[in-house]
């Protein structure tokens, strides 16, 4: 080694200048053969002076050697698991080997320092911030994961080459240069970009290797400096990030300088107010960003612009639904919301306004769905319904009509009342309308009429008042709901097969506490009429427990207040029920008083308290 030979060298030149003086003392040579004989005899003296003396520099080179060559011992006991168990698979060295020297200099502060450290006490100690910190310790953990992962896989791979005796030296060296080559692929080709950091499955990438190839093609490094690009601009986090690319992979695909430009061109010209704004809208239609701004997305806003200059018609539908700025015929669809009131273009921009997913369902049935409610309905009701609620516009014409026709059969309104029911419904529960069959509905209708008996026109009332109700499963929440109500109100059994079962008395009762509270059919048991009937109980005393007040039928105090305002059962139990509750026991007035101090609004119910309580 070139420093080994420098270090005998300088050795044997010291020793040759003090040999012959001070070890060997010898004459001057005169003749050619005596000067020969001298050099070898100086030689060979510096060379046992050497290996006597033990140069102690030399000794002290090889400790500071030795001690370079060292490896990092491990962390302390106290360290994460994901560390502990790279730094025992991989070894410190090649485990922070991988890392970046800020990420070494995190770890190395908060888990080989002699005591503890907080992530605080790194970020002093580093003069960083404590996100930065937090950041480094996230991004060096997966790394670490990832690395461990990797050996554990290779490890695995070694146990079942070793365990097949079959395999020749020359297949196991193949099959470690194809390991070897995977990882060089895994690291470089964007395919397993997709794979691992996002988590796309085989069927997914199968599908976007056929349609979208050149996505995948990228190089890995280039497919994360785009991702970290788009979450950088449109300020998301990283599960939205993979949210995103998952449904919208080719986002990838294009360009991103020119992507960014489009993002900061959209938040301009939408007016936005916060970053967050327009990545909270990619999310919810992933689409957006590869729509063709100059064909499609410029003209639609330039079309909202011209109904509002201000930009917010944009920046709302932006905000709501964002799908509708991919429509290539925005004009067209505003004129049919026009069209649909017999109105002008200050109208169309009040109706998508108030239901900007309108606007993503095209001209052609839009003018379709208004002509059939105005052949149901007539002109100026219709065109009244449609300016007041253009949501109902949102349920296809087919199935408005099957709700109709099937409210017309089971509660035997005319077809123009029906329509005016369904209608309702369709603008309040558009679900209820666009995943409901008929055949559900009229078995719904049917039970508020048949089981619970109401009148066609109570009934009625009660789907209008509640429309979701015609949503809700007969077997699985009606019926169970019903009886619950009529056993721990009225007293009987919970489990009936029908609630014609039931006391003709109880159950005029609870058709009561449905037709004044529809809302209660909806409310789950265990989740909200348990838990405040008994609240109501557990705050009653005894005597206000066995005052039934003006309902007789009921089981005690808590099911007389519930049949005197049964909208208890639906305020928030700790928001509202149970405050009222100790402010009325506060004032001493009787816990019977709820059925009535419970439906005032906050600002009137001191008010209202201190009149009782004079009256008292």
């Amino acid at each position: 080694m070139p420093a080994m030979q420098c270090l005998l060298l300088a050795a044997a030149a010291t020793a040759f200048r003090i040999a012959p003086t001070i070890l060997h003392p010898k004459p001057l040579a005169s003749t050619t053969n005596d000067w020969q004989q001298f050099e070898v005899d100086a030689w060979r003296d510096a060379v046992v002076a050497f290996d006597d003396d033990e140069d102690e520099d030399f000794e002290l080179f090889l400790d500071d050697l030795d001690g370079d060559l060292e490896e990092t011992p491990p962390p302390r006991d106290d360290a994460p698991r994901y560390l502990r168990e790279a730094v025992e698979v991989c070894g410190a060295d090649v485990a922070l080997e991988g890392l970046t020297a800020r990420e070494r200099d995190v770890l190395e502060a908060r888990y080989w320092s002699e005591a503890p450290r907080t992530q605080l006490d790194a970020a002093n100690e580093l003069d960083v911030s404590l996100t930065r910190v937090n950041n480094l310790e996230r991004s060096a953990r997966k790394k670490l994961e990832r690395l461990l992962e990797e050996r554990r896989s290779m490890a695995q791979t070694d146990a079942d080459v070793s365990d097949d005796d079959g395999l020749s030296d020359a297949a196991q060296r193949a099959l470690a240069e194809g390991r070897l080559m995977l990882g060089v692929m895994e690291r470089r080709v964007g395919y397993f970009y997709f794979r691992d950091e996002l988590g796309l499955d085989e069927a997914t990438l199968g599908r976007l290797l056929a349609h979208h190839g050149a996505v995948l093609s990228q190089r890995r490094d280039t497919l994360a400096e785009k991702g970290a690009s788009l979450r950088r601009h449109l300020n998301l986090d990283e599960s939205e990030l993979k949210k995103l690319i998952r449904v919208q992979p080719t986002l990838l695909g294009h360009n991103a300088t020119q992507l960014r430009r489009k993002i900061e061109w959209l938040r301009t010209a939408c007016d936005c107010a916060h970053e967050r704004e327009l990545g909270q809208a990619c999310l919810k239609c992933p689409p957006l960003l590869a729509t063709s701004a100059r064909r499609v997305l410029a003209p639609a806003i330039t079309q909202l612009r011209a109904l509002d200059p201000s930009g917010a018609l944009a920046r709302r539908i932006l905000e709501q639904h964002p799908n509708a700025l991919r429509a290539r015929d925005v004009g067209a669809r505003l004129k049919a919301l026009a069209d649909a009131v017999d109105g002008d273009a200050q109208d169309a921009a009040r109706m998508a306004w108030k239901e900007p997913r309108a606007l993503a369902i095209d001209a052609r049935s839009l003018d379709e769905r208004a002509a059939a409610l105005r052949q149901a309905l007539g002109e100026r009701e219709a065109n009244a319904l449609i300016g007041k609620r253009p949501d109902v516009l949102l349920a296809s014409t087919s199935k408005l009509s099957d709700v109709a026709a099937a409210l017309e059969l089971s509660l035997g309104l005319t077809r123009a009342n029906a329509t005016r029911l369904a209608a309702r419904v369709a603008s309040t529960a558009p679900r209820v309308v666009a995943s409901t069959a008929s055949a559900k509905v009229h078995q719904r209708a049917t039970f508020l009429c048949k089981e619970l008996g109401l009148s066609p026109e109570r009934a009625a009332a009660v789907v209008y008042r509640r429309p979701q109700c015609l949503g809700l499963s007969v077997e699985k929440n009606l019926r169970p709901a019903c009886a619950w109500l009529a056993s721990e109100l009225l007293g009987g059994s919970e489990k009936v097969a029908s609630l014609q079962e039931i006391d003709a008395d109880k159950l005029d009762a609870l058709r009561n506490l449905v037709d004044a509270y529809p809302t209660v059919l909806g409310l789950s048991v265990e989740k909200n009429l348990k838990p405040k009937l008994h609240a109501l109980r557990t705050e009653l005393k005894p005597s206000e427990l066995r005052d039934r007040g003006k309902h007789p039928l009921a089981r005690d105090g808590a099911a007389a207040a519930v049949l005197q305002c049964p909208a208890l059962l639906g305020y928030s139990l700790d928001g509202r029920l149970r405050p009222r509750l100790r402010r009325i026991r506060q004032a001493g007035l009787p816990l019977a008083d709820i059925a009535t101090l419970a439906q005032c609004p906050e600002a009137q119910f001191e008010k209202r308290l201190q009149g009782r309580l004079a009256r008292a």
